[in-house]
């Protein structure tokens, strides 16, 4: 008889209960003489050797030679297996790509030894490869639960659990941190301004910047929508709303509430004998702004992407986005128009992940002055150390040209943009599948008329749902 039929579900009767975790196996009984012990011990040896000599052949990356040792094996025992011989076997149909036959053996034998947590891990992990992420799910919770697990078995099961709750077709995340903002109204950083309209008089700047302590609150949801079986064309919908809340400076409070809906195609294309996966996703979406409780603005928008994933781990891609906005209480003419267009390059190394970009916008309202272009420079630097320590870097530089002479300072307004947030965390610190981060925020704007330099430092606490 077959291996392959013997660990069919069924099959092989009496297995479960014969089956040691240990691998050990006893062919003598108590009334055996010493010649038929000698034998027995021999054929026991054997057994031993062929099991671990199929655990060679695995670690080879040799599955097939694998199944015949085990079933070499089997016979040696009369048509009945051991735990061994089971978990190796399930370890070569995954390396064979029968992921249904290991998900089998794997559940059998978790159900048989719910206190060994390899089998357990294995197990979860075949489900959620076979797209039951509730099973999986629900098994890798209750490992987490256990007490002196070790850390990286720790880690590793809060990243199976991180992707069973990214892919979910209802993804819910709350929006969560608090800061100290030294110029939450975004205030002038001079004192005083000279003005060529007026014979370079110079006038003293009311507004000073506010310092507040800033919390933000919000929710953020999305839904895919399979429109094909394979998964490879969905339609994501997205909702969010998000409050900032300044303490002692309610005029200052910001809130946004977000709407978009459209497709994304997921594709494999043919390079140089590899299959290289890709994304197309387009698009549409309105954005609404109230300032210190009253209505501010609403933006209507559409964005075409794409990424592509290339040899060599890396991967590039980009957008074009177009949007339309319309202020409350302003003057038509001040109401732009824009577009943007983004390019941009990433590398993954073992441990870290750097992306570089470059994107280019444009905003056109009526009236001439308040015409600007721009460019802007992106670098993006993430890394994992130390088992549990995550940094990101994100800085960019930029310069935003205007198109028209300001009719006071009679000159053609530029400004330089320059921006760097630095993310820290330590996944030891977690709490429920919450991470907390501190960000450093530095922001700083040079412009070639005064009245427009811009200077922020935060410091922020925030919390990232994990699963």
């Amino acid at each position: 008889m077959s291996l392959g039929v013997l660990l069919c579900l069924g099959c092989g009767i009496g297995w479960a209960d014969e089956s040691d975790v240990s691998g050990s196996v006893k062919l003598a009984d108590a009334d055996s003489t010493p010649a038929q012990a000698e034998k027995q011990s021999e054929s026991e040896e054997r057994y031993r050797e062929l099991v671990m000599e199929a655990g060679r052949q695995l670690q080879q990356g040799r599955p097939d030679q694998t199944l015949k040792l085990l079933e070499q094996a089997t016979k040696m025992l009369g048509g009945r297996t051991t735990a061994d011989i089971l978990f190796l076997a399930a370890q070569a149909y995954m390396g064979l790509g029968n992921r249904e036959m290991a998900t089998r053996i794997l559940g059998r034998l978790a159900k048989e030894y719910p206190q060994v947590d390899r089998l357990q891990l294995d197990y979860a992990a075949m489900l959620y490869s076979m797209g039951r992420d509730e099973e999986a799910d629900e098994i890798f919770r209750e490992i987490r639960e256990k007490k002196n697990l070790p850390e990286p078995v720790k880690l590793n099961v809060e990243k199976f659990l991180e992707r069973i709750h990214r892919r979910k077709s209802l993804l819910i995340d709350y929006d969560f941190s608090v800061w100290k903002d030294d110029n939450v109204n975004n205030a002038t950083e001079v004192d005083e301004v000279e003005i060529p309209l007026f014979g370079g008089l110079r006038f003293t700047v009311n507004e000073k910047p506010v310092e507040a302590w800033v919390v933000r609150t919000g929710v953020h949801l999305l839904h895919r929508t399979p429109l094909r079986e394979d998964g490879s064309l969905r339609l994501h919908t997205r909702a969010g709303l998000a409050r900032n809340t300044a303490r002692s400076a309610q005029a200052h409070n910001r809130t946004w509430l977000n709407l978009s809906t459209g497709p994304q195609l997921h594709y494999l294309m043919d390079f140089a004998g590899h299959k290289l996966p890709g994304l197309v996703s387009a698009d549409v979406g309105y954005e609404k702004r109230w300032q210190g409780g009253d209505p501010y603005s609403g933006s209507a928008w559409v964005r075409l992407s794409v990424r592509q994933y290339l040899p060599g781990q890396w991967s590039v891609g980009g957008y074009v986005r177009y949007w339309d906005t319309r202020y409350s209480e302003a003057a038509s003419q001040l109401e732009p128009k824009g577009q943007a267009l983004n390019l941009y390059a990433e590398r993954v190394f073992q441990n870290a992940r750097v992306t570089a970009g470059w994107t280019v916008s444009t905003e056109h309202p009526d009236q001439p002055t308040q015409r600007w272009k721009s460019h802007q420079g992106m670098l993006g630097y993430e890394t994992v150390f130390g088992l549990n320590w995550h940094v990101s870097a994100v800085a960019t530089l930029s310069e935003n040209r205007y198109k028209g002479s300001d009719p006071i300072f009679q000159r053609r307004r530029k400004d330089q943009h320059r921006n760097l947030h630095v993310t820290v965390s330590n996944r030891a610190i977690s709490w429920n599948g919450y991470l907390p981060e501190v960000t450093l925020g530095m922001t700083e704007t040079k412009s070639n008329i005064d009245l427009y330099d811009r200077d922020n430092f935060t410091l922020r606490l925030g919390f990232q749902k994990l699963f």
